[in-house]
């Protein structure tokens, strides 16, 4: 699946005079750039995220006051550690 710019598009689309045909609105959509995305691991499915709603990967650093941090986490958060569980 690819993912493309949806307003680049829209722009390209609706300033064109006369109107489009389909053949050449096929070529505009497979030719208009691809949208700069990454697909994300959601807390809810990470391999760090605990029954608790709290974040393994996070609570491991610790405070110089000996303590460790904890962060709750919402199921559809996400970060930049995320790795998916595997499927049992």
């Amino acid at each position: 699946m690819a993912y493309i710019d949806v307003d680049l598009l829209k722009e390209s689309v609706l300033g064109w005079n006369p109107p489009l045909d389909t053949e050449q609105l096929k070529h505009m959509i497979d030719t208009i750039p691809l949208a700069d995305v990454v697909e994300v691991v959601r807390c809810k499915d990470c391999t760090n995220w605990t029954s608790c709603q709290t974040c393994e990967e996070f609570t491991t650093e610790r405070l110089p006051t000996g303590g460790r941090k904890t962060f709750i986490t919402a199921p559809d958060f996400f970060c930049g550690y995320g790795q998916r569980k595997v499927a049992e």
